[in-house]
């Protein structure tokens, strides 16, 4: 039963990341949460868009330095 709920252990977590094992890459690790983040905020402009019709014309009048975080392909494409 450990080996099915030791991925949603808080602790083991939080160990791991605190101490990496050898040879994995931790500013990989950081360009992947970012990713993760930018594909959130897109889906979240989506989801928001179903409830606010003024949330479209938010995401397609952003400012241009803006532009990058709601680009959801970039970060997939950071992620893979």
């Amino acid at each position: 039963m450990s080996d099915v709920l030791g991925p949603f252990s808080l602790r083991r977590n939080i160990q791991i990341l605190l101490r990496p094992e050898a040879g994995q890459l931790r500013p990989i690790d950081g360009l992947r949460a970012l990713s993760i983040l930018l594909v959130l905020a897109v889906h979240c402009v989506w989801f928001l868009s179903i409830f606010e019709s003024s949330a479209p014309a938010f995401f397609y009048s952003s400012p241009i330095w803006l532009n990058w975080v709601f680009n959801g392909e970039l970060g997939v494409d950071v992620f893979l």
